[in-house]
This record gives structure tokens, C-alpha cells and sequence, in this order.
């Protein structure tokens, strides 16, 4: 099994060409022309029943691939079996039988019947590369959402703003906003928090805040009287409702995964009559 007939290196060639116009000639493609790569492999929870494997490109999922799939410690003892799959995009879900103690993934290995049918392959109809004792890591509740929302290592930092719509990523995060510039309705504005003055001039600065990113970035109510922002002028955004300095911050439930927030600055703090609020998110 070591050669071809004539067919196969047609194929061969058929799908180097293109490589070859793009690394040498620089010509550019539509598409990802060469084989899917993982890129990495977490656990989507603290169950560890459920394993993401992040590709670089879009991936299929066929049913006899859980066959080839091996869950492993870290000194190779067996953790676990895929029972079965599924993929979106360029992330495949794998669902174990029941939690799993593996620290490592492999996908094919030596003295393993395999079939050609059962492997993973790109959409782009090519067989997806083989991996060994990759580390199945535990992501962040911020580094899941990064990842689920498709942002790649240059973007996924809490400071980038990928979509370069004002809103940096970890505030996204905290208000519910999509970071992927390829996605529809990834321009955050309508998510921003809004203020205004009451009746006594106090500054009444009100935002929503997703549950999954409370404790997972820390959050700060900055003000001010001239966009100076002092360190001094900085109160936490906790988990339950406060009051510093004056300053009230009123948490309430808004809906099953969303927070109500108010903060409110007395007129007191005003200098000249003017007050300015701002929120600032930042990962660990």
C-alpha cells in the first residue's frame, strides 16, 4: 500500500497545483487549501463530559470517527471514550461517557483498524491531520467565549476590538456583544450602557451584564469631571449591590442569563455641573 496508480497521483497533483500558485505565485484562494489542523482541545465545562477540538478551518463530523478518538492521563492510561459528535463550524463537540480524567486527546493511532470513511475531513474534502497526547486544557469561562465566538490568537485578548466597533472584547463579554467581525451583528453600540441625570442631577448610568462573565473579568465604574478618570474615581462592580463614596451600584435579575445594573452618582460629586461615567472590563 505503499504507491499509487496512475489515478491517485492525478489526485495528488490535482491538489498540490493549487498549493504550489499560492505559496509561489502568490495567487489567492477562496478557500483553505490544505488539511484541517487542530488547534487546540478543552473542556467545554467543569463536568468534563463534553471536549471542544478547535481546527483551523471549518470541519466535518462523521459517527465512526469517535472510534479513533483515544482520552488519556498523562501517563497513557485510558480516560474515558468519545460516544459520539458533532460539528459547527471549525469546532467539533465530542460527548464522553460520563466525566472524564483525561489530561490528553489522540486522534488515530498505530494498530488501530481504521476506514477511510470514519476520518475527519475539512469541507474542503480533505482528511484532517492526525494528533497525539495534545493536552485537553480547561479554559477560562472569557477564553470558552473567546473561542466559541471564533476569535483567533491575534484577536482573542480581553483588549483587542476585532470588529473595531468601539468595544473592546472583555466588555463584549460582559454585555453580550459579537466580537467576530464576520458575524452578523457584530457592531456592539446598542449593548453600551447608557446615562443620564435625574431630577436632582445625579448621574444614573445603567448597562446589562451576562451572568457567565461575573467573576470572570473584573469590572470597574470609572467617573469623572473632565474624562480624566483618577484611580480614585474607580468602584468595583460586584456580585451584589453597594454603596462607597456615596456611589450606589443596584444589581437586579433582568431575564435567566442577564443583570439589571445602576450605578448612581450623586450631583454632589459634580464639579462645574459636569459628571462622566465610563465602564472599563479587563481579563485576569
Amino acid at each position: 500500500s505503499c504507491h499509487y496508480d496512475e489515478p491517485g497521483y492525478v489526485v495528488f497533483s490535482d491538489l498540490i497545483g493549487p498549493l504550489i500558485e499560492q505559496d509561489v505565485y502568490s495567487i489567492a484562494t477562496a478557500s483553505k487549501l490544505t488539511a484541517a489542523n487542530l488547534q487546540n482541545a478543552y473542556f467545554t465545562s467543569s463536568a468534563r463530559n463534553e471536549i471542544a477540538l478547535v481546527f483551523d478551518q471549518n470541519i466535518s463530523w462523521f459517527s465512526g470517527a469517535s472510534s479513533l478518538i483515544f482520552l488519556t492521563t498523562a501517563n497513557g492510561t485510558a480516560a474515558g471514550t468519545v460516544s459520539s459528535g458533532s460539528a459547527t463550524g471549525n469546532t467539533i463537540k465530542l460527548q464522553v461517557s460520563g466525566a472524564s480524567s483525561a489530561s490528553q486527546i489522540t486522534y488515530v493511532k498505530g494498530l488501530v483498524t481504521w476506514q477511510q470513511a470514519n476520518l475527519l475531513y475539512g469541507t474542503n474534502g480533505i482528511a484532517a491531520l492526525t494528533f497525539a497526547d495534545v493536552p485537553i486544557e480547561t479554559l477560562s469561562p472569557y477564553q470558552s467565549w473567546a473561542t466559541s465566538k471564533g476569535l483567533g490568537s491575534g484577536n482573542s485578548a480581553g483588549d483587542a476590538d476585532p470588529d473595531l466597533d468601539g468595544v473592546k472584547n472583555a466588555l463584549e463579554f460582559v454585555l453580550g456583544g459579537e466580537p467576530n467581525p464576520s458575524s452578523p451583528g457584530s457592531n456592539s453600540s446598542a449593548l453600551v450602557p447608557s446615562s443620564s441625570r435625574n431630577g436632582s442631577g445625579d448621574l444614573i448610568f445603567t448597562f446589562h451584564r451576562k451572568l457567565n462573565s461575573v467573576g470572570a473579568v473584573s469590572l470597574n465604574f470609572q467617573w469623572s469631571n473632565n474624562l480624566a478618570f483618577p484611580a480614585q474615581n474607580s468602584v468595583p462592580i460586584g456580585t451584589t449591590s453597594s454603596s462607597s463614596d456615596g456611589i450606589t451600584v443596584a444589581i437586579s435579575n433582568f431575564d435567566p442569563t442577564t443583570e439589571a445594573i445602576i450605578v448612581t452618582v450623586p450631583a454632589a460629586k459634580a464639579a462645574s455641573g459636569k459628571l462622566f461615567g465610563r465602564l472599563v472590563a479587563a481579563t485576569p
